[in-house]
């Protein structure tokens, strides 16, 4: 070689690809000039040839090189003039790759297999801009943002992405209970104390109307409650026992008299027939009319006493009306429960009557010589003899020269059941008929 060794280098940095120029450099015996500017030339091929200025070209890539490992990488060739003689000479070998399109990247998955990958996938949510290296793989997307391959985007109000160890691949709506406000959320924010939201995707949330009752006591609702009471700062303190919520006026009314209802009620219930409303501890509810006592109309506080001076009386609870004592039957007053004073019927003893509703059974008149067959009597008769001492009617017995009149026939002992039916009047016998 003239005036000695003449040697090219190519400055590389990684893989190459189309597009991009290598830099070549003449070094070595500066004893013979070398010719530049459109006499020493480089090139990979004839449509890439570069002319040497200042002991270097820059030497562009073909496009659409096929990449290659290093082992097979291309060479740059050149030709450098030196006082008419040309030595032709080879770089070192250069790596070569494709050139990846924005959206993928560079990659080698095996020997002599170099490929270009799209960053975004099913399973990931990655990007690179046109200005990105190729060979330094795919961007993340960060949270609240999702790729499109080439860019992030953010995503819209009502929904949001996070980040995993791929990234995100959409952007999810916001559940119910949740929502954002902004775009590019990372996440979803409850709902507030006091308002609600029903649907995915919201960007808002609606505030629960107190007006009418409504509240939100805890965040992340999807619905209002209603307040049976009222609302304080988002606290429903709700209608007491005996009390019920008025729509209208959003406050707690008292139940009207004879009606009951229990806590947290927008309804009163009147007590039924039979029955009487009772308050105790702050409750109230309705309870049967205890035995000796009737209630015949519905939502009444108290119930009514059977009155015994009438003959009545009830045995039963829950009843609307009081029983009436039968004839011939009065008030068992022996029979009185000391507490309640229930009472029950029976009959009249013998000798005395009744005839209905009745406390007590009047007694036969001695004087007139009344008196009953039997007890349970509705009236007495008049015994036309005389009454024993088990209150008997006994036999009539005309007194000595005494006789019955009146009859077809003389007998001192006229029966018992002849003084019922009709009346004896004894006179005196007749001379020479004296027995």
């Amino acid at each position: 070689m003239v005036g000695g060794n003449r040697y090219v280098t190519a400055l590389q940095s990684g893989e190459m690809s189309d597009s991009e120029k290598v830099t070549v450099t003449v070094y070595g015996d500066d004893s013979y000039p070398l010719k530049e500017d459109g006499y020493s030339k480089c090139w990979f091929d004839a449509a890439t040839t570069a002319d040497i200025t200042g002991k270097s070209a820059k030497v562009s890539v073909p496009v659409h090189a096929e990449g290659v490992v290093t082992m097979d990488a291309k060479a740059i060739t050149c030709e450098l003039l030196f006082e008419g003689k040309t030595i032709t000479t080879l770089t070192e070998a250069i790596n070569l790759a494709p050139t990846c399109a924005p959206g993928s990247h560079f990659t080698v998955s095996a020997v002599n297999s170099p490929s270009c990958m799209p960053c975004k996938s099913t399973t990931n949510n990655l990007y690179r801009h046109t200005d990105d290296d190729q060979y330094s793989g795919c961007r993340q997307c960060p949270a609240g943002q999702v790729s499109d391959g080439t860019s992030c985007t953010q995503c819209t109000q009502g929904k949001y992405s996070t980040v995993d160890s791929y990234g995100a691949t959409i952007c999810e709506d916001c559940a119910i209970g949740t929502f954002s406000a902004e775009a590019g959320a990372a996440t979803c924010t409850p709902c507030p104390v006091g308002e609600v939201n029903g649907g995915v995707g919201a960007s808002v949330c609606t505030a629960c109307d107190s007006d009418t009752g409504m509240y939100a006591p805890v965040t992340g609702m999807a619905d209002c409650l209603t307040c049976y009471g009222s609302i304080s700062n988002e606290v429903c303190s709700v209608c007491a026992a005996g009390t019920r919520y008025d729509s209208g006026s959003a406050t707690c009314v008292a139940c009207e008299t004879g009606f009951w209802s229990v806590e947290n009620s927008e309804t009163c219930f009147s007590c039924a027939p039979g029955q009487k409303l009772e308050s105790s501890s702050g409750s109230a509810n309705c309870v049967d009319c205890p035995a000796g006592t009737k209630q015949p109309e519905a939502s009444q506080t108290t119930c009514e006493a059977c009155d015994p001076d009438k003959g009545e009386f009830q045995t039963v609870v829950g009843s609307t009306f009081c029983q009436i004592t039968q004839p011939g039957y009065s008030l068992d007053m022996d029979d009185a429960d000391q507490h309640s004073v229930i009472m029950t019927e029976k009959a009249c003893p013998k000798n005395s009557y009744s005839s209905g509703a009745a406390k007590v059974c009047v007694d036969c008149d001695p004087i007139n010589n009344e008196y009953t067959e039997s007890e349970g009597a509705f009236y007495c008769v008049t015994c036309r003899g005389s009454i024993d001492e088990l209150g008997n009617c006994a036999a009539v017995y005309c007194a000595e020269n005494y006789i019955e009149t009146g009859r077809n026939w003389t007998r001192k002992l006229y029966l018992r059941q002849n003084c019922i039916r009709q009346h004896v009047i004894c006179a005196l016998q007749p001379q020479g008929r004296r027995s």
